[in-house]
């Protein structure tokens, strides 16, 4: 039985299909090896993505202590001195400040007068402690304008006086804040940093300026309201409101009067005794004619003199 044997693939056909299958190797490895590079591209935007929102979020959140910081520092109990100091001192902390410091105006003398000082120097003297409001200091210029005042370029900025000390502190940004409320300027905030300010904390000292000037204006119509309660308690001054109806009925009495006159306040206020009681008798029919003349006049207030009874006689 006879057989054939298949013919065997020439040298050049073997190189032929070598160098096909090399290629097609090649092709495999490059789109493997772009596959790869495009994952590794993935990867590293995910990561960075990340990243970023990481930092976004510890920098809201840092932001809302430091806000929260203020906040507590203008509510608590103390002096307005040191709720501004505790505001300086969350600017230094919070937005990793080199230098912040707060000034009120003072009107009769139209200056600015340093009230508070933190980080990198504490001092409430010096040289830049006071800013006439018609000066040329960056301090002075917000205050004038009532603008903030932001730059990422301290050294360069014609309104930063001490230049050779910002330069020898390495200072990079600057932003000042007028304290203002409705038309009124209560003072300027301002800040030093050895490095650019960011714009989340730009708004953030925005939003802060707001509150600081609202809690110095809380703070001093709360302590105005506990000098006037002084002087209606420990004052000779003593406050009545009566109605100008039989016997003049005592409607509010301040309880200095227990004191000074010798009253009981519940005496007065419940009706046991009233007001025309009190008025000494010799005076009481002009007073009383006085009273009723003003009151058909629609006066909304009047002017009396008369003698008090005491309660001692």
């Amino acid at each position: 039985m006879s057989g054939r044997s298949a013919s065997k693939p020439s040298r050049d056909e073997l190189a032929r299909r070598v160098r096909k299958q090399a290629r097609e190797l090649r092709a495999q490895i490059a789109q493997r090896q772009a596959i790869e590079n495009e994952l590794r591209e993935s990867r590293d935007e995910i990561e960075q993505q990340v990243e970023a929102r990481t930092r976004a979020l510890a920098d809201r959140a840092r932001m809302a202590t430091f806000t929260a910081t203020v906040g507590l520092a203008l509510n608590r109990e103390g002096s307005l001195a040191d709720g501004l100091r505790l505001c300086a001192e969350a600017m230094v902390e919070h937005l990793d400040a080199a230098f912040a410091r707060i000034w009120l105006w003072d009107a009769p003398t139209q200056t600015l007068i340093l009230q508070a000082s933190a980080g990198m120097n504490t001092r409430l003297d010096g040289t830049f402690s006071r800013h006439p409001l018609d000066g040329d200091t960056r301090i002075a210029i917000i205050a004038r304008e009532r603008k903030p005042y932001l730059t990422n370029a301290a050294i360069d900025d014609p309104g930063i006086k001490n230049k050779d000390w910002a330069r020898a502190e390495k200072m990079i940004a600057f932003a000042g804040y007028p304290l203002i409320v409705g038309d009124r300027l209560l003072g300027v905030m301002a800040l030093f940093a050895r490095q650019p300010l960011s714009q989340i904390t730009l708004d953030a000292l925005d939003t802060v300026a707001n509150s600081i000037a609202l809690g110095i204006e809380r703070i001093r119509a709360e302590a105005s309201l506990r000098h006037e309660q002084i002087l209606f308690t420990q004052a000779p001054a003593i406050v009545f409101r009566w109605r100008a109806t039989e016997n003049w009925p005592v409607e509010y009495v301040s309880a200095n009067v227990s004191d000074q006159w010798g009253y009981a306040v519940n005496d007065l206020m419940s009706g046991k005794i009233p007001y025309a009681s009190l008025v000494h008798p010799a005076d009481l029919e002009r007073v009383a004619r006085e009273v009723q003349t003003h009151s058909a006049a629609g006066a909304s207030s009047f002017k009396q003199v008369y003698r008090i009874r005491r309660a001692d006689g």
